[in-house]
């Protein structure tokens, strides 16, 4: 008997023109992307009649309404990561500082316009393929931690239905063919642009708060579109040290901007900024070092006119994050 098996499957997408309708299938329309786990499953919340019937069994079985949620797991590839980024927060500002290299601004938009795509799930052992049409990305999660494994994003995403389809969407979908990952202990720690050595760690998180809106009548038992709310920024840095700089930014609400980088050379990396940034204000614990280790929660508010919160600066050999054709 066949098993579905991580190394035996294959996750393919495209950009969707308009919610409900997935794209059809066709060769080499599709990407092949690499990642760790997906679960954007569907639910649909069966119930039972309560109507009374003169005896104690239960009532006929009623079909709740359809939707999935999940997660995406993706290692941070620096090719294919740009996808991903494009379909949370649209397409980048590119620029070509040199022939054949391209740098790639993404940050969140006053008000967004959600990236649809069509999913493929390609179970290759049992031969199964399924369908995921209106998939939206929510958000995502970033961590820095010196070690010696490749960074992974785990990115929020929800979706309208799952149907089971007779056949693969794309048996010759493309691949980005220089998509090198780097290393955990590559990545710096920034603040206002300068190394910060003592920060021995950084997480963040951003957020668009959508979700699938199952409020307007359409006759389906599936959402009739997708609702976007505020875009939310917060995360933590763990910190060392042996002055009170931290605890001082904390305590004084100094707004700061807080970076994470991996570049592999000049043309190639990514970083991440939050701009703006408070430090919440913590206690310091004891701990059997010389020097202080504590950690802050940060929160990034609304941004001034014309700026933003936050930013993806991805720097590679894509040209564009657009369909393959």
């Amino acid at each position: 008997m066949s098993n579905a098996r991580g190394d035996n499957t294959q996750l393919l997408m495209r950009q969707q023109a308009q919610f409900g309708a997935a794209e059809a299938a066709a060769e080499g329309a599709f990407r092949l992307l690499p990642f760790y786990s997906y679960d954007l499953d569907p639910s649909e919340e069966l119930s039972t009649d309560d109507a009374i019937r003169g005896d104690s069994f239960p009532g006929e079985i009623i079909a709740g309404l359809q939707t999935m949620s999940g997660g995406l797991v993706v290692p941070m590839a620096l090719q294919s990561i740009g996808w991903h980024f494009a379909n949370l927060f649209g397409a980048p500002e590119t620029s070509e500082p040199s022939t054949g290299n391209f740098q790639h601004i993404f940050a969140p938009s006053a008000v967004p316009t959600p990236g649809l795509q069509t999913v493929g799930k390609n179970f290759l052992g049992p031969n199964l393929f399924f369908v995921q049409d209106s998939v939206v990305y929510k958000g995502f999660e970033i961590a820095a931690k010196k070690e010696g494994q490749r960074p992974r994003i785990n990115f929020d995403v929800l979706g309208r239905q799952e149907i089971k389809a007779g056949a693969a969407l794309d048996t010759t979908p493309v691949e980005y063919a220089n998509d090198v990952a780097p290393v955990g202990f590559t990545g710096k720690a920034k603040i206002d642009g300068a190394l910060a050595a003592a920060i021995t760690g950084l997480t963040g998180k951003v957020s668009s708060e959508a979700e699938m809106d199952q409020e307007e009548m359409n006759g389906l038992a599936t959402a009739s579109d997708v609702d976007l709310g505020d875009w939310m920024m917060d995360g933590s840095i763990d910190t060392r040290f042996r002055d009170a700089t931290y605890y001082d930014m904390a305590t004084n609400g100094t707004l700061v901007d807080l970076s994470l980088e991996y570049a592999l050379s000049p043309t190639v990396g990514i970083e991440f900024t939050f701009f703006n940034a408070r430090l919440e204000r913590k206690g310091v614990p004891i701990t059997n070092r010389e020097v202080i280790s504590a950690s802050f929660n940060f929160r990034v508010g609304r941004p001034g006119a014309g700026q933003s919160p936050f930013q993806i600066l991805l720097k590679n050999d894509v040209a564009s994050y657009g369909n393959p054709s």
